[in-house]
């Protein structure tokens, strides 16, 4: 049987007490590699091809990227 995909990308899920999978910390993800970069929201909206109140949402969970940009 195949592994569960929390051994092969652990750090992208949260567990909750019953041990099952949580949502993917999305906005996390995005404010720390910002951050890393030191990129503006506009500069790393402009990275992807989206707006600045695109990645401000994405970072306050109002709302998630598209899968397919």
């Amino acid at each position: 049987m195949g592994r569960d995909c929390r051994e092969l990308y652990p750090r992208k899920f949260n567990e909750t007490e019953d041990g099952k999978m949580g949502k993917i910390i999305v906005a996390e993800k995005i404010i720390d590699f910002r951050r890393n970069y030191n990129l503006t929201q506009s500069e790393f909206g402009n990275l992807l091809g989206v707006s600045a109140q695109a990645i401000s949402k994405w970072e306050r969970e109002l709302c998630y990227p598209d899968i397919t940009i």
